[in-house]
């Protein structure tokens, strides 16, 4: 065993076995961890570090540096009303222990105190001179702000690891499925993900994804399955094949290239709404435009644990610069609204400013800026959902009639922005139907289809155009024509930057 107690030398081991050969990479460990534990609390492969339990969705908590499921956390750490009655914790020591991160409530509103935090801290604080308690609490105060500020940071890194594996796990069931559909059936691997094997096998895989799946066996159990109850005859009328014998000759084999014809008359034959969708409506001037409303929407949700990224409105084509026939429209926005929105506008001015993408910055342009932030970061996820952008603050002063100052936007609004959209990820966003700015129905969600920002995986070297020019690259370059695709391509990062006005502030900057 690599003991760093004994070699100090097997740090460097640790450190370099857990970047080469798992996702958790670029991450140093907390305070007080050493390599080989902080190793050990990333294998997500054992589950539940107090129950075992595999079947549980288990998370990193790292205010206490456990990985655990909820229900064995809920155990070991109390709510704050429930420590103030029945432990007897002053109110004061609440304020110098730093609460779980993320919350593990369902409600996502109740704070957690990990139970040894909270004794030693009320240990800590009785040990004070009465007079010195005050200042105390202040020194604990911003120690545990920067705490809880390291904990959401890494809480961030952990779910972008458990999302590519995730990814890369779907990707090998769907690898298996094709080879299954090639070796054995006629069915289609969108069909045959219907069956309860493998919607049992994709629950297994979002439980827990680092759980390495044993494939020969899933095409076994598929086998037997498949044969005491095959799918039913309104999926797919052809039967299962036995392995032992060869397939039909007639019936085309998944593996043989499909020709597809591009000369005009094969074209002709499909319906033009098939090959090139609705056509465009032309902008129509409206002397009247009303502002769509409905007095039953709620743009927040109650969410939980881990984020996922399904689309967060239920009519994804909707588009606040566009009615119902797809025609551009204009509002008519009173005065107050106006203001509301050119403060907007202000702050995404500025958030283009400091917004760093994938290219560095030029030297002239970095000393104009006091900061920068990473386009991936959280503030780019949940701006619009920010209760200061939805409400933006009055100025201090009114020297400059209602606008706000340069200094006041970087150095108040936006590292405010900051921390609310950090709460919200993780205690009010997670799990809810919801698509990041970068991805491609994300981007389409915030009025990015008419700019271009859209590009080709398997085209590198093919500049950022519309989602209209690159639908037509798939079809035309590529023979792809299904709008599953889609998924060939890909959010140039830099070039959303130049358009945040565009998804954020839609209502001014609407399209002419």
């Amino acid at each position: 065993m690599l003991d760093g107690n004994i070699l100090p030398i097997s740090w460097d081991i640790w450190k370099t076995s857990r970047e080469r050969f798992t996702p958790f990479k670029d991450m140093d460990p907390p305070k007080g961890l050493n390599e080989q534990k902080f190793a050990r609390l990333l294998n997500f492969d054992n589950g539940c570090e107090f129950c075992k339990s595999k079947n549980k969705r288990t998370q990193i908590y790292w205010v206490a540096c456990v990985r655990s499921c909820k229900e064995c956390l809920q155990k070991r750490a109390k709510r704050r009303q429930e420590l103030e009655v029945e432990w007897k914790i002053e109110s004061e020591v609440f304020t110098g222990t730093p609460h779980i991160v993320p919350c593990p409530d369902d409600d996502g509103q109740t704070q957690y105190y990990w139970v040894p935090h909270i004794t030693s801290s009320q240990s800590n604080f009785l040990g004070v001179n009465i007079l010195k308690r005050g200042e105390w609490t202040a020194k604990k105060k911003q120690e545990i702000q920067s705490v809880i500020d390291e904990s959401l940071d890494r809480y961030h890194w952990a779910t972008r690891c458990w999302q590519e594996q995730l990814k890369e796990q779907k990707d090998h069931l769907q690898n298996a499925l094709r080879k299954f559909c090639d070796r054995y059936t006629s069915y289609t691997p969108e069909i045959l993900s219907k069956h309860t094997v493998v919607s049992d096998m994709v629950s297994i895989i979002e439980i827990n994804p680092f759980i390495q799946q044993n494939w020969d066996d899933f095409q076994s159990c598929l086998i037997e399955a498949l044969k005491s109850k095959p799918l039913p005859s309104n999926l797919m009328n052809n039967t299962f094949n036995n392995p032992t014998q060869p397939p039909n000759p007639k019936a085309p084999r998944r593996s043989e290239p499909v020709k597809i014809r591009l000369d005009r008359n094969h074209n002709e034959k499909l319906p033009r709404k098939e090959l090139y969708g609705l056509p465009r409506q032309k902008l129509k001037h409206n002397n009247n435009p009303k502002l769509p409303h409905d007095p039953n929407s709620n743009s927040m949700q109650i969410v939980r644990s881990i984020p996922n990224s399904t689309p967060l409105w239920e009519n994804v084509m909707s588009h606040p610069t566009r009615n119902q026939s797809n025609q551009l429209v204009r509002y008519n926005i009173t005065q107050q609204n106006r203001l509301v929105l050119n403060r907007r506008n202000e702050i995404v001015k500025h958030l283009k400013l400091v917004a760093l993408g994938v290219k560095q910055r030029i030297k002239k342009t970095a000393k104009t800026i006091p900061y920068t932030i990473g386009i991936h970061d959280a503030l780019f996820r949940y701006l619009p959902f920010c209760s200061s952008f939805i409400n933006p603050p009055e100025p201090p002063s009114k020297e400059y009639g209602g606008y706000y100052k340069k200094e006041f936007i970087y150095n108040t609004i936006i590292p405010h922005l900051q921390r609310e959209a950090a709460v919200l990820s993780v205690s009010r966003m997670e799990n809810t139907q919801y698509h990041d700015i970068l991805d491609v129905q994300g981007a389409i969600n915030h009025h990015l289809d008419e700019h271009p920002v859209f590009k080709c995986r398997m085209c590198p070297d093919y500049n950022p155009s519309v989602i209209r020019k690159m639908k037509n690259h798939l079809r035309d370059v590529h023979a792809l024509l299904s709008e599953k695709d889609l998924s060939k391509l890909y959010v140039d990062p830099d070039a959303v930057i130049n358009f945040l006005h565009f998804a954020f502030v839609p209502e001014i900057n609407y399209l002419r």
